[in-house]
C-alpha cells in the first residue's frame, strides 16, 4: 500500500510540476531555467523580456544602437515573468544577476512590485507597440510599401486621415481602457481573457470608426466589482493619461495593421480618390509585421543610454 501511495504521491508531484513548467509560472521555474542558460551561455549578455513581440521590437532597435552586441533573449511568459525572476535574481547570493538584464513594458502597473530597479528598462509608453505606432511610421510604409514615393502630398493627406480615424479608436475605446486600469490598480482579476479580435471594440473603414455592438462591461469582466473606496482617485489618474501613449498598446496595434489593410484595399479599389496621381507599382502588404514597423521607428526614450550602458 505505502509503494503504490508513494507512486500515487509522486506522479501526482509530477503533473503538478509539469502543468507549472508548461505555463512557465514562478519564479523558481523561470530561476531554474535561467540557471541552464547561464550554464550554457556563461559570457553572454541576457536580456529577459515579456515575449516574442518584445524579443522582434528590441531586436531591431538594438541592432540600430549596438550592432556589436552579442546576446541572448530569456523570454518570461509576460512582464509578471520579468518581475518574478528579477525579484528571484536580486536575492540570489551565487551571481546569477551578473550581466542580466530586464525590459519590461509600463502597462497600467509601472515597475510596481519589483523589488529593486537596477538594470532595469521600462518604456515611457503603455507598451512598445505603443511606440511604434503613429504617423511617422506610417509615413515610411507609405513611402516604402506603397507606391506613394515622390508624392509627399499625398502621404500628408493619408497621414491626416489616420490620425484622425486612430483618434476616433481611440475615444471608442476609452472605456474599455479605463476597465484595464482599475483591474490593473485595484488588483481585480478579469473572468476571461482580452480580445484578440478588433471586431468587439470597433468597426473600421478608412475615414470611418464606429463602436461595435459589444458593452465595454462584456469586454473587460471582472470577477468582482471593486469597492467605492478601491476607486478613489483613479478616475482623475486615468483621465490624466495621454491616450496614444499610455492606452492598451496591443489594442492600438491590432488597429495600425487592420487600418492598413484597408488602405492596401483602397489602393487597389480607389474609391474614395485619396491615391489619385500615384505612380503605378502593387503594395507590399507582407511587410505589414512588427519588425518591419519597429525597424521604421524611432528608438524609444532611454533605450539607447539603456544598450549603451551594458557591459
Amino acid at each position: 500500500m505505502n509503494s503504490m501511495s508513494n507512486s500515487a504521491t509522486l506522479a501526482s508531484g509530477e503533473a503538478f510540476l509539469a502543468r507549472v513548467r508548461s505555463a512557465r509560472q514562478g519564479s523558481a521555474v523561470l530561476k531554474a531555467e535561467l540557471i541552464i542558460l547561464r550554464s550554457s551561455l556563461p559570457d553572454v549578455i541576457i536580456l529577459a523580456l515579456e515575449g516574442d513581440d518584445d524579443k522582434i521590437a528590441y531586436g531591431q532597435w538594438i541592432r540600430r544602437i549596438r550592432p556589436d552586441l552579442r546576446y541572448e533573449p530569456f523570454l518570461c511568459g509576460g512582464k509578471k515573468g520579468v518581475r518574478d525572476i528579477k525579484n528571484a535574481v536580486s536575492r540570489d547570493l551565487g551571481g546569477l544577476s551578473e550581466r542580466v538584464f530586464f525590459l519590461v513594458d509600463r502597462d497600467f502597473d509601472d515597475l510596481s512590485g519589483f523589488v529593486d530597479r537596477e538594470h532595469v528598462f521600462m518604456t515611457e509608453t503603455y507598451s512598445v507597440e505603443n511606440h511604434i505606432v503613429g504617423c511617422d511610421v506610417l509615413e515610411e510604409i507609405l513611402r516604402d510599401e506603397f507606391p506613394c514615393h515622390a508624392k509627399p502630398e499625398i502621404r500628408h493627406r493619408i497621414g491626416e486621415l489616420f490620425s484622425s480615424d486612430y483618434g476616433e479608436f481611440l475615444r471608442l475605446t476609452t472605456e474599455i481602457n479605463r476597465r484595464i486600469f482599475i483591474a490593473r490598480k485595484v488588483g481585480v482579476g478579469l473572468a476571461k481573457r482580452l480580445p484578440t479580435s478588433l471586431r468587439k471594440l470597433t468597426q473600421i473603414q478608412i475615414g470611418k470608426v464606429e463602436a461595435a455592438d459589444t458593452a465595454a462591461e462584456e469586454i473587460v469582466v471582472y470577477e468582482r466589482e471593486p469597492k467605492d473606496k478601491e476607486l478613489t482617485g483613479l478616475v482623475e489618474e486615468f483621465l490624466s493619461l495621454e491616450p496614444r501613449s499610455r492606452y492598451r498598446g496591443k489594442f492600438a496595434m491590432k488597429f495600425f495593421v487592420e487600418w492598413l489593410g484597408k488602405l492596401a484595399d483602397e489602393y487597389s479599389e480607389k474609391t474614395l480618390g485619396i491615391f489619385d496621381g500615384t505612380p503605378p507599382g502593387s503594395v507590399r502588404r507582407a511587410e505589414f509585421v512588427l519588425s518591419n514597423f519597429a525597424a521604421k521607428s524611432s528608438i524609444p526614450v532611454g533605450l539607447a543610454a539603456f544598450i549603451g550602458a551594458i557591459q
